[in-house]
């Protein structure tokens, strides 16, 4: 996808008739407006709904969906079968390895899930109010994982892991601030 300022315009055209309470007529024409101004921008497809604050961006190769009253966002990309979802509606990527886990209790804040050069890639940003510690002592645990690199601060962990069977790596930082701790994973299968 192309992003250029009529694309930036037009997705920020629609938060603004989307909040400021504008009657049906007028709310419909500001969609098409809209959906018109993104489509000559970037060349896709676009369907606006102003009322319930989303758009939605198709090309050939990618799809875009804004959420605003969920504050997410997701990117589909047929190319490299990636996706990128990003606030409340994020998920474990599709194909994630069962063999990593989640931190207790932690919730998902961003999600990534894709192919590069012939390998699975994944990317998850958590949050949690576990300190570092603890985070970290989990990580180190995991069944059938080696701890391959560790760097520590007073402010952040960092873990470079690799599973004794299967092809499979998995680097954490783990970041904190009191008991509240920001868990980046990135994983690699194959």
């Amino acid at each position: 996808m192309q992003m250029n300022r009529g694309f930036l315009a037009g997705a920020g055209f629609v938060l603004m008739i989307g909040s400021a309470g504008c009657d049906w007529v007028s709310q419909k024409i500001g969609e098409k407006v809209a959906e018109k101004a993104i489509e000559s921008a970037s060349g896709g497809k676009v369907d606006v709904d102003a009322k319930n604050g989303k758009l939605v961006y198709k090309d050939k190769d990618e799809t875009l969906e804004l959420d605003g009253k969920k504050g997410s966002y997701s990117l589909k990309n047929k190319k490299d079968d990636s996706e990128l979802q990003v606030g409340k509606t994020a998920k474990l990527p599709d194909g994630f390895p069962s063999l990593i886990k989640l931190y207790p209790g932690s919730k998902i804040l961003a999600s990534y899930g894709g192919t590069n050069k012939g390998k699975s890639t994944y990317s998850l940003t958590l949050s949690t109010d576990a300190g570092m510690d603890k985070v970290t002592d989990f990580y180190k645990s995991l069944a059938d994982f080696e701890v391959k690199q560790e760097m520590n601060s007073p402010v952040h962990r960092m873990l470079g892991l690799k599973h004794s069977k299967e092809k499979l790596e998995l680097n954490a930082m783990i970041m904190s601030k009191g008991q509240q701790s920001t868990i980046q994973l990135s994983v690699t299968d194959g």
